[in-house]
């Protein structure tokens, strides 16, 4: 579906297009890119069916896409926009009103936003003089609104209802994280970093995943953009962090000094082996102006956004399938590496009097302490053997609904045990009760869910072995939850709308496990990209070996038919030489042959007792020369 939804390209190209004509039109100018910038970006939201309320701001439709996916989509065309490197068409009016306004307050202001400077520095100067304003200003207010950017850039701002939305739900998420708590043995944490950077023939996620446990690092500061260098064994130097929330896209951010979980020597070595192993690993993606780029991990710039999203893109779900097969849990992801490493180095590495917060601000360069929220489910505790999630416990007593759907599951008991040659759907069978029972809901239960946290020794289940579970073993197609006992509609009217809400919800269901599924598919898909890649090298190889050992049969049955034509000849040559003269003839093998390419045969002869033997024969040399002493030897047998 993103694919499909992804139009920066043809957006780019017609805001082009729009300031291209604009440059030639004048006065009219003006009202010519405002209108047409309005009506690429309202198409635009209609076809993402994107629609809200004028004056209440509220959203009047089910969007085409999840709310997250449909923000990233406007982030990318207002950088498409911003790439073009346009003006905004009334710039002048707008800079020379604000600093009318606070020229006077503000020394320097008319240098710093003078109009003709490139909008680059422009960008650069807003984002200094809006660091320096004290929040809730009018000065602040009025620099956040001031419009430097093409028209366009404004158009595509998300609406606010979605990003209401988006940003309830990180609360929301937030909160479920700091309601459940990870237990985690200290050492075995460091014993596992050190043991996937120290084995013989690590792979690719051995040296990620030890890397990040190590460093705290980001997935693509990992794979890309970090420089490590060794201050001692217990620090190391970095640099190369990526952009974080409230940080310009390319502010330069200065190396500073991390713990190293391990010894930092080891870390470093892990480092510079996995950029060997992946630097020339390909990529494939859309770049800021949405054309097509072909390109490898390590011939992006630092600094860009698209091809760093690229390299996370490529690498994140293989990380994840392996840190939750190292873990036992399908809870985990590589995300979780910056927790464990800032939980396990704190009192190692903390200052004088420095609270946690302040740590993981400090050796994760995290620029809001308010981050480290994120990071408070995590807690040492040596008695674990290695990292255990304490689940939080279902709060009151199970649902109907929930008795309903375990007493449903348990129907395929029978079925589930009596299918021996699967024992992964039997595993799967019990999580899932165990998970309803827990409070899991009916509309949560899909295939990419159940691959997504249910594990077999570590590792993911296939999706179609989940399919085939949730389709012929449960068959949850065919559960009817019990009717509650819902008021009534009073009129046909009310009953409708009573109709038209139930449907909704369960359309609203259904796209999101949609979406859910689709990204599971992506995921196996790339995993069998990768697979049809080996496959083709091995196919090379014994293709290859193949062809080695071909050419070698056939030197092989070539010689042995020149012996045995050899052993016929002597057997005959014994039988008739009683009446050779007395002539003394040397054997086959003995003389010396000459030989020429005479067209497209081989000239052969040679001359033994005065009298020469020549023969002309088409093939290869060694066949030529064979046919010429076997016609040497018929001669002298028949003299």
């Amino acid at each position: 579906m993103s694919r499909s939804l992804n139009r920066v390209r043809e957006v780019i190209k017609k805001v082009r297009h729009i300031q291209e004509v604009a440059n030639d039109k004048g006065k009219g100018a003006t009202k010519y890119i405002t209108d047409r910038c309005n009506a690429i970006a309202k198409g635009e939201h209609e076809r993402l069916n994107v629609i809200v309320d004028n004056q209440t701001g509220e959203l009047l439709s089910k969007p085409a896409c999840s709310y997250r996916y449909y923000s990233q989509l406007m982030e990318n065309y207002r950088n498409g926009v911003k790439a073009l490197g346009f003006k905004h068409h009334a710039i002048e009016r707008h800079i020379n009103a604000f600093i009318r306004k606070y020229g006077d307050n503000k020394d320097g202001l008319a240098k710093k936003l003078d109009p003709s400077l490139p909008i680059e520095e422009l960008r650069d100067n807003v984002i200094l003089l809006r660091s320096e304003a004290v929040t809730g200003s009018g000065f602040r207010s009025d620099l956040l609104n001031l419009k430097i950017e093409h028209h366009a850039y404004y158009m595509f701002e998300p609406k606010g209802a979605i990003k209401d939305w988006i940003s309830d739900d990180d609360k929301k998420q937030l909160n479920k994280k700091l309601h459940s708590q990870i237990l985690v043995n200290p050492d075995w944490v460091k014993n596992l970093s050190s043991d996937l950077l120290t084995r013989k023939e690590p792979s690719t996620s051995d040296l990620c995943i030890g890397i990040a446990l190590a460093t705290g690092r980001r997935l693509t500061e990992v794979m890309k953009t970090a420089t490590l260098r060794v201050v001692d064994d217990k620090t190391l130097l970095f640099s190369g962090q990526l952009k974080t929330k409230n940080r310009h896209l390319f502010e330069e951010i200065a190396p500073y000094k991390v713990p190293s979980m391990i010894k930092a020597e080891v870390v470093l070595k892990a480092l510079n082996k996995l950029r060997k192993i992946t630097g020339k690993d390909k990529l494939k993606y859309n770049d800021v102006l949405g054309d097509t780029v072909d390109s490898t991990v390590d011939s992006g710039d630092t600094k860009d956004y698209y091809h760093n999203r690229a390299v996370h893109k490529k690498y994140e779900s293989t990380m994840n399938r392996a840190m939750r097969s190292l873990l036992q849990n399908g809870h985990f992801s590589l995300k979780d590496c910056r927790a464990l490493y800032t939980e396990v180095t704190y009192d190692d590495h903390k200052k004088e009097g420095e609270a946690r917060s302040a740590y993981r601000h400090r050796v994760l360069g995290h620029s809001l302490i308010e981050t480290q929220l994120h990071y408070e489910a995590f807690s040492l505790d040596s008695s674990v053997k290695s990292i255990k999630l304490v689940e939080k416990e279902n709060d009151g007593e199970i649902t109907d609904l929930q008795k309903s759907l375990v007493e449903y599951l348990e129907k395929a008991d029978s079925n589930v045990l009596g299918y021996a040659r699967a024992p992964k759907i039997a595993v799967m069978h019990e999580w899932l009760k165990s998970e309803v029972s827990n409070g899991l809901k009916l509309e949560q239960i899909t295939p990419s869910y159940i691959r997504r946290h249910c594990l077999f020794d570590g590792k993911q289940l296939n999706l179609n072995t989940i399919k085939k579970y949730v389709v012929e073993f449960i068959q949850l197609d065919q559960y009817k939850p019990p009717k509650e006992k819902a008021k009534k509609p009073k009129n046909k009217k009310a009953k409708a709308i009573f109709e038209l809400e139930e449907r909704i919800e369960e359309i609203q269901y259904r796209t999101e496990s949609i979406a859910d599924e689709r990204v599971e598919l992506e995921d196996e898909l790339d995993s069998l990209k990768d697979r049809m890649n080996e496959i083709e090298s091995e196919d090379e190889e014994l293709e290859l070996e193949d062809e080695s050992l071909t050419g070698e049969l056939e030197e092989l049955q070539l010689k042995l038919e020149e012996l045995q034509d050899e052993a016929e000849s002597e057997a005959e040559e014994n039988e008739e030489l009683d009446d050779v003269d007395a002539t003394h003839w040397p054997d086959a093998d003995d003389i010396d042959v000459q030989i020429k390419k005479d067209g497209k045969k081989w000239h052969v002869w040679t001359s033994v007792n005065g009298e020469v033997f020549e023969i002309w024969e088409a093939g290869s040399k060694a066949k030529a020369i064979k046919e010429l002493r076997m016609y040497y030897k018929k001669c002298i047998i028949s003299k």
